[in-house]
């Protein structure tokens, strides 16, 4: 699959953007929980902790600024689960950088918002906000 490529507009180049009307064709790994559900118009996916599932896009980002907007509906996150969206590497593994990555999660600290990122020199940055 070929990297989605950036489009520009005013100040701002949208690298990527669906509204799941049509299948937006994401890869996953666990095809029987994460999928496009044309119904709905809607991407669903469920969430095991511990088990990597994920789905994901190619887009062509080089670096600078960028705005990550999306809309999720979560109806249900069990503990010790995670839901990750953001811009990862080839390998998507959120302790190696250089990635950016938004994450909902129920564990350690309870119902918590994170803004997790790493750098290209693998150095990690957190902010969380309790839910």
């Amino acid at each position: 699959m070929q990297p989605i490529q950036a489009q520009s507009s005013d100040d701002q180049t949208t690298i990527y953007q669906t509204s799941f009307a049509s299948d937006p064709h994401w890869v996953t790994n666990n095809p029987s929980t994460n999928y496009w559900d044309p119904n709905m118009g809607m991407y669903s996916f469920s969430i095991e902790p511990s088990t990597g599932g994920y789905s994901y896009i190619p887009v062509a980002f080089d670096s600078g600024s960028f705005t990550l907007e999306y809309d999720v509906i979560l109806t249900r996150i069990d503990e010790g689960a995670t839901f990750r969206m953001g811009l990862s590497g080839a390998e998507m593994d959120p302790s190696k950088g250089p990635n950016v990555l938004s994450e909902f999660t129920n564990a350690k600290y309870g119902q918590i918002m994170w803004l997790h990122m790493v750098t290209p020199g693998n150095k990690l940055v957190e902010m969380k906000q309790p839910a």
